[in-house]
């Protein structure tokens, strides 16, 4: 069972990595050096941030996920969705 839970978020991280880094691409195709372009980017590397979070709580597993590695995790992930939110609000005002 655990292998399989770590499977499909793995899968699950690739493709939100693979997904803010196409549209990144995209908008600084369409709208190159603007504030959305910038978002999108940041959010690339929040993305990136995550997951190297993510690996380092994972590593640090000894029978129970270390406190603040899991806090900064989840608690990351929480901006991170945050950030989403305000890039998609800005671009649904264009």
């Amino acid at each position: 069972v655990d292998r399989c839970l770590h499977a499909r978020s793995l899968v699950g991280a690739y493709a939100l990595l693979g997904l803010a880094l196409w549209h990144a691409f995209k908008v600084s195709r369409l709208v190159p050096a603007t504030s959305t372009a910038r978002r999108a980017w940041v959010i690339v590397a929040m993305v990136l941030t995550q997951a190297g979070l993510g690996i380092a709580t994972l590593y640090a597993v000894n029978e129970q996920i270390p406190l603040g590695l899991g806090l900064a995790h989840q608690g990351f992930a929480m901006l991170l969705l945050g950030m989403g939110a305000v890039h998609w609000r800005k671009l649904a005002v264009r």
